[in-house]
């Protein structure tokens, strides 16, 4: 950890760690369906509890376990806190499905799906995570075909100020979406970045889920892969974890070639082998 993590906190167990730190901890175990976080040797809530919970509540809207603060008892030692008490970092400890050793049909159907997002989505928030929980998520409509460079593309998606499972305690609070916005090629958290707003369908922000949509031109666009970053804020001024796809643009000379074609295109993802014909 101290290869990898800055120290971000006092060593005093009861001053929090600065709300901008970076960086999250997770220990994979088996078994339970919970996400359990620090404090794990005395049921005293940590400094930053609030961030810490609301972290695990994004984490269990995709895996639907249960999320808390603390361990199932009291356990000594364990690396979460280690992670939380010396470097400010929360630490969680994520109990995989329902017995230490399941069967392989299981892990890939149930296991694998509920938690590959939760995954994906720590590695988002893990630049901020005490900040970017409280924001909303955005969710991009998919781009299935490359596009010519000089054309006009409406992105379409989704900023939702919900997605959280409570669990015990206090439920999360969750706000109207107040704006929302996009870059290119540059995340917008990058000072060179120039962001470009979005419209809310209905022509208002003033709902906790929002369909929104921008116009991309694309004139000024090089062909080749491009990257379009996109997120959302809330009414409480919380940016929340960015989303992205790829913008495929092809040189106005080479489209007549092209269309009418059919071109096979196969890639590998993650998860899944897919072929796209376009």
């Amino acid at each position: 950890m101290s290869a990898i993590f800055p120290d971000q906190r006092v060593d005093d167990l009861n001053v929090a760690a600065p709300i901008d730190s970076i960086g999250t901890y997770l220990d994979i175990h088996s078994f339970g369906e919970v996400i359990l976080s620090s404090w794990g040797f005395t049921s005293t809530i940590p400094p930053n509890g609030d961030g810490i919970l609301s972290l695990a509540r994004k984490y269990a809207f995709f895996n639907n376990y249960a999320p808390q603060l603390g361990s199932l008892g009291t356990v000594d030692g364990s690396t979460k806190d280690y992670a939380y008490g010396k470097f400010g970092v929360p630490g969680y400890t994520i109990e995989l499905g329902t017995a230490f050793f399941e069967d392989c049909s299981y892990f890939e159907n149930s296991i694998l799906n509920k938690n590959f997002d939760t995954l994906l989505y720590a590695a988002k928030a893990s630049r901020q995570p005490y900040t970017i929980p409280l924001g909303p998520d955005t969710t991009i409509q998919s781009l299935n075909i490359p596009y010519v460079a000089g054309q006009n593309i409406t992105i379409n998606a989704t900023a939702d100020d919900t997605r959280y499972t409570n669990g015990a305690g206090t439920p999360e609070p969750i706000q109207n979406i107040n704006q929302a916005e996009f870059t290119i090629n540059t995340p917008p958290w990058s000072p060179s970045a120039t962001p470009i707003a979005m419209d809310a369908n209905d022509g208002v922000f003033n709902q906790t889920q929002e369909e929104i949509n921008s116009v991309v031109d694309t004139t000024s666009l090089p062909p080749g892969k491009h990257t379009i970053f996109i997120r959302s804020e809330d009414s409480d001024n919380n940016w929340g974890a960015v989303s992205s796809i790829f913008l495929d643009i092809i040189d106005p000379v080479l489209a007549p070639t092209i269309s009418g074609t059919v071109i096979a295109v196969s890639y590998t993802h993650l998860r899944a082998h897919e072929t796209l014909r376009y």
